[in-house]
């Protein structure tokens, strides 16, 4: 009776500090799943296109008689949602045959599902003015690129088609400089222009007897000059 007894206001005290741990833990938790949901939801990362180490020409495709070309582009993305690519163009210097720099740009026009001796022949080709890139992956497209103003038909690109001086089909003209590459994109909205890959376009003398509609598939070797 006459005992210790705790005061109502020192039991409440009491009560909430054995609470205390519960609470604790729940926030430290929600803090954590913040956290995560940041990094996964949030887009820090990047997405870059490698070198290529090959290239294919098409002479000619559908209605456009010009030469295509056909890039296995391997893009690397480190963001944490899919990526969209947009106005993705290839920007070639190329040395015509007379000795002229020329710069030439080639947007991108579709993609294959993979290549084969009947690609440019078959109905495989799919249309494309942008690119899907997939969250936190490596992915490789069979991009094809066709020359700007193609169907303009009093422009000199209407029928423009890589050359080289004559020699054996498996030689490389080294008397004159291989094109010269610069992939260009958009990532996303952003209006800025980023710039990927740059490489040499290594063009054989087997690239005179491409037949229209025809595929022929090379490598990407070091320059003539390295």
């Amino acid at each position: 009776m006459w005992g210790y007894q705790r005061l109502p206001m020192e039991k409440d005290r009491l009560t909430r500090w054995r609470h205390f741990p519960t609470v604790a833990s729940i926030v430290i938790s929600v803090i954590g799943l913040g956290i995560t949901g940041l990094v996964n939801f949030t887009p820090f990362g990047s997405v870059k296109p490698r070198v290529p180490q090959s290239y294919a020409i098409i002479r000619g495709l559908g209605y456009d008689p010009s030469d295509h070309l056909v890039l296995p582009l391997v893009w690397e993305s480190t963001n944490a949602r899919p990526t969209i690519i947009r106005d993705l163009k290839l920007v070639i210097t190329y040395t015509n045959p007379d000795g002229t720099l020329r710069e030439i740009e080639y947007p991108l026009w579709g993609a294959y599902p993979n290549l084969s001796p009947k690609t440019g022949q078959d109905d495989s080709f799919l249309y494309k003015d942008a690119i899907l890139v997939s969250p936190n992956a490596t992915t490789q497209q069979y991009l094809v690129f066709h020359i700007a103003n193609w169907w303009d038909i009093r422009s000199p690109n209407r029928k423009f088609r890589f050359e080289v001086k004559r020699k054996s089909a498996s030689e490389r003209d080294c008397s004159m400089p291989d094109p010269f590459v610069v992939v260009m994109y958009r990532e996303g909205s952003s209006q800025k222009y980023e710039t990927g890959p740059k490489f040499i376009l290594p063009l054989f003398s087997s690239v005179n007897d491409i037949a229209d509609n025809q595929l022929a598939y090379f490598g990407i070797v070091p320059n003539c000059s390295s």
